[in-house]
């Protein structure tokens, strides 16, 4: 059995995690809806919510190297050409935050030789979103 608070953070990311596989359109699409309640009450929500963040945009960088493995060694099988992503972050039922959609490809992740986010869509900074949603957490 799993140490729920140990693995907190991985309970919230497979909560706000929407997976779809779109085969016809060759491309593995996240959705991410984190609720901002889900942090309140806690004494430490800003830490926890950065925790969270940090996991997505780690998580969304492993993803796409898989399918860069993928495509190499079994393109035949599983021709993924791209991951496209969007966030959002909600407080009471209400859009606080929508990032835009991003889309990783081997032309904006492949090029740079490695990348983070923030430099395929100057939106996804990860400081940038934190500071954001402070006010929102009460912080």
């Amino acid at each position: 059995m799993y140490d729920r608070e140990n693995n907190e953070v991985f309970h919230r990311y497979a909560h706000c995690t929407n997976l779809t596989i779109d085969a016809a359109g060759d491309r593995v699409a996240l959705d991410f809806r984190i609720e901002l309640d889900d942090f309140q009450g806690s004494e430490d929500s800003l830490s926890e919510f950065r925790e969270l963040l940090s996991l997505i945009f780690k998580r969304i960088a492993k993803l796409d190297d898989e399918r860069v493995l993928t495509r190499a060694y079994a393109g035949d099988w599983l021709p993924f050409k791209e991951v496209s992503v969007v966030l959002e972050i909600v407080s009471d039922g209400d859009t606080i935050i929508e990032l835009p959609q991003i889309v990783l490809n081997d032309f904006n992740t492949r090029a740079k030789g490695g990348f983070e986010l923030r430099s395929i869509n100057k939106n996804y900074d990860l400081e940038e979103v934190i500071s954001k949603v402070e006010a929102h957490l009460g912080s």
